[in-house]
């Protein structure tokens, strides 16, 4: 593998299936840096029953991104280095499964993550297991979308904090909303909705109160990524996700944008999120895939 700098030619070799590399592109060219920037930072307290953002927080450092490719001429497989974990994508060969393997084990890498059906077949070949499957990434397209909306949902605005503070309030001892430092995306996308970064922050109204949410956060430039899904749990099994899917949905594809959901958890694991994903029009992409390295000793 060869230590690859050129940014153009790295966008290139992404933007040929920009879904799936979506956080690779994100990386080497980003949208909305402000954004990445709230997120290197962000920290939630408690205070007055409610929860607010540090302004003053220092970022930490971020781990250092090296980029490695198969030819310097013409890019079929990359790997992008992050300390001792490494993603691996492209065109693979048997002969390349095991050089790469031995590549990963004298840099010291301990874990191997890719989105590539094909290159898992390839280092499972090579002897590398067992595998985790991940979440599974679902995009849809204006044709296919079949979405209707049977809720009142709209788009929030810091106007709504009362209501949204009862929200969360209500659902504090729910992992997806307790807002501990490091922070949770229910809690996390209306902090920075409110602070004029460029986040969607949708609720599912009912009685007066919200009974679920969604949010919307900027990926590449042209892909928008539905990060976060949440319906109270008695309101669920009532079509609220539906609704907040297909207006989100409906508002990201208005923009002549690409919508992308990352499921919590693969088809086998979320049945029925799957099942009303696929109702929407939505297709599966890809669940990805990681790997450890024991005893990897740095050369």
């Amino acid at each position: 593998m060869f230590r690859c700098d050129d940014t153009a030619r790295l966008l290139a070799f992404f933007l040929a299936d920009p879904v799936r590399f979506r956080h690779l592109l994100h990386d080497l060219d980003s949208p909305c840096p402000a954004w990445d920037e709230a997120m290197g930072c962000v920290d939630y307290v408690s205070r007055e029953g409610g929860f607010i953002m540090r302004d003053a927080q220092p970022a930490e450092e971020r781990v250092e991104r090296e980029y490695y490719v198969d030819s310097l001429e013409e890019i079929s497989l990359v790997a992008q280095v992050r300390g001792r974990h490494v993603r691996v994508e492209g065109c693979m060969t048997e002969e390349q499964a095991s050089r790469f393997v031995a590549w990963c084990r004298g840099r010291g890498i301990e874990a191997i993550e890719t989105w590539s059906e094909t290159v898992h077949d390839r280092l499972s070949a090579a002897g590398l297991s067992p595998w985790k499957l991940g979440g599974g990434e679902y995009t849809t397209s204006g044709p296919q979308f079949q979405g209707k909306i049977e809720h009142l949902v709209r788009r929030l605005t810091a106007g709504d904090e009362g209501i949204w503070r009862a929200f969360v309030e209500r659902n504090a001892s729910d992992p997806m909303v307790n807002a501990r430092p490091g922070g949770q995306a229910a809690v996390r996308d209306f902090v920075f909705m409110c602070k004029g970064l460029p986040v969607d922050y949708y609720a599912a109204i009912e009685e007066g109160e919200i009974a679920g949410v969604a949010g919307v956060n900027p990926m590449t430039r042209t892909v928008d990524e539905i990060g976060m899904l949440f319906v109270e749990p008695r309101h669920r099994r009532k079509g609220y996700a539906r609704s907040l899917m297909t207006a989100a949905t409906q508002d990201i594809l208005s923009r002549g944008r690409l919508p992308v959901y990352a499921a919590g958890g693969n088809p086998s694991e979320r049945p029925d999120l799957h099942a009303m994903l696929t109702g929407l029009g939505y297709r599966l992409v890809v669940c990805a895939r990681q790997t450890r390295l024991a005893g990897c000793t740095p050369s």
